[in-house]
């Protein structure tokens, strides 16, 4: 059992729960969700929303290399090349601290050759070992004096040791995905103090394990991409973490996980879509990655301009789990037809895990910079469209989620990444806005059974385990 072979977590990390620390390319400072909001104030109205547009690219003196502002009388693509592709191409590197107690933003730009050093910083600070005192120095002097207390709480919540074969629930999107000898951790965020959600700080630092056979990410959105939490849970170098290939970094896909993590010294594959490998004794298919795009019906971005991800098909040897997060259905593919083509080749799973909130792309503000990828005239349609309430989501939201179970065959359904709200706590869906999740989940069992799929819907928390054998599946409820 892993609770034998893995005793003995690695020494608690040294930053404070307060603060978190960043290392990636540097943010393309662009207001998208302010200038999407005023586009949607203006009722899509081309002349005001030009008027909108030009009032921020004077107020922030943005290059007007970034915006063709023809396009509003022609209805092309407002956002242009040197913006979209450009931008992000050649953004540098930025090391970032964030601190809520007391309230602080620091932020260095780096060369390319510092950030080995920087993140060798980083990986003392998250990993196991290594002297307080003498890393605060170090951090002070890369980002100014005056930084806040980098030791963490004498007490601290703990996430469960992982011991029988099943799946733990972390915060947000992250998992832990054991077998009886192995496991894998799945978009690991803990570290990821003053992002989105805003309860990250209560999530527990340790590990729960000594060393994850591999790390999988599902795809470079903030919520699921964070480097030193992925430090966190590597804890030597030659951990792998599976990554998605990134053929061109762009607005939607602004870092190639692969390249920062190859500068850090980490052992990367960025294998492609439709392959496998062994972790342990649990076999790993990499499946593709479609929804969450601008737009769930073609014409989509230009072909180049993509959110690239993964999903995840995980074979242990007692149960099988499709790791579809905010996957749906986009001008390039369709989920439902990649989970049956995963079924023909492996049969039914055990469990479907997903997201279960519908995104009204381009017009969310969680991912506000989409809309910026599509011709005028095409975000006027679909603004009408979203209006009369029938806008489709890219992601598979709770009615997808029914046809995706009933493809996948699968015995049990559970959903995840739809926020943190604390350990052992109902997550709101609308991270946290909206219907608690043992509600929607009521609703979805009733969507299931209405339209006879035998998947067996079950409310759990973050902290929460759901330990399968046989094709069972109990949840062992979160207590510290």
């Amino acid at each position: 059992m892993l609770r034998d072979l893995e005793k003995g977590d690695p020494p608690a990390m040294l930053l404070s729960r307060s603060v978190g620390l960043d290392l990636g390319r540097s943010p393309v400072r662009v207001p998208y969700r302010r200038i999407l909001a005023r586009w949607l104030e203006a009722d899509y109205q081309p002349a005001a929303c030009r008027a909108a547009l030009e009032a921020v690219i004077a107020e922030l003196q943005l290059p007007d290399r970034f915006f063709d502002l023809e396009a509003f009388r022609h209805g092309g693509v407002v956002g242009t090349d040197a913006l979209l592709l450009e931008a992000y191409a050649q953004a540098g590197w930025e090391l970032q601290l964030v601190s809520r107690e007391p309230a602080l933003k620091r932020a260095l730009e780096l060369p390319a050759s510092r950030v080995p050093a920087v993140g060798a910083l980083i990986r003392a600070l998250v990993g196991p070992g290594g002297d307080p005192s003498l890393l605060a120095a170090e951090l002070a002097e890369l980002l100014g004096p005056g930084l806040p207390a980098l030791a963490p709480p004498a007490a601290a919540p703990r996430w469960p040791e992982i011991g029988r074969p099943g799946i733990y629930r972390r915060e947000h999107a992250s998992l832990v995905i054991s077998s009886r000898t192995s496991c894998l951790v799945v978009d690991p965020l803990a570290l990821a103090v003053g992002r989105f959600p805003a309860a990250l700080s209560q999530s527990p630092t340790n590990l729960g394990l000594r060393r994850p056979d591999a790390i999988l990410i599902t795809h470079v959105h903030g919520d699921h991409w964070h480097l030193p939490s992925v430090l966190r849970y590597a804890t030597d170098r030659d951990v792998p973490v599976v990554v998605p290939q990134v053929p061109a970094v762009s607005i939607l896909t602004q870092e190639d996980p692969a390249e920062v993590l190859g500068l850090v010294g980490q052992c990367v594959r960025a294998d492609g879509w439709d392959s496998s490998f062994a972790a342990g004794d649990i076999e790993v298919d990499i499946l593709p990655f479609f929804g969450e795009q601008p737009t769930h019906d073609p014409p989509g971005p230009d072909p180049a301009i993509r959110n690239w991800g993964n999903c995840y098909r995980v074979n242990t040897p007692e149960f099988s789990v499709l790791v579809l997060v905010d996957s749906g259905a986009d001008p390039a593919g369709d989920m439902l037809d990649v989970v049956e083509q995963s079924v023909r080749a492996r049969g039914p799973v055990d469990v479907v895990l997903s997201c279960m909130q519908d995104f009204p792309s381009p017009f969310f503000a969680g991912v506000a910079h989409e809309f910026i990828t599509l011709p005028f005239a095409q975000q006027r349609h679909l603004f009408q469209v979203m209006r009369r309430g029938q806008l489709p989501s890219a992601t598979a939201g709770p009615l997808g989620a029914v046809q995706l179970c009933a493809r996948a065959q699968a015995a049990h359904y559970l959903t995840y990444a739809n926020g943190f709200s604390g350990l052992g706590v109902p997550n709101g869906l609308d991270w946290g806005a909206g219907a608690p999740e043992p509600g929607a989940i009521v609703i979805l069992g009733q969507l299931l059974a209405g339209q006879g799929v035998r998947t067996q819907a079950r409310s759990w928390n973050p902290g929460d385990i759901a330990l399968l054998d046989a094709g069972r599946l109990d949840i062992v409820p979160y207590s510290q």
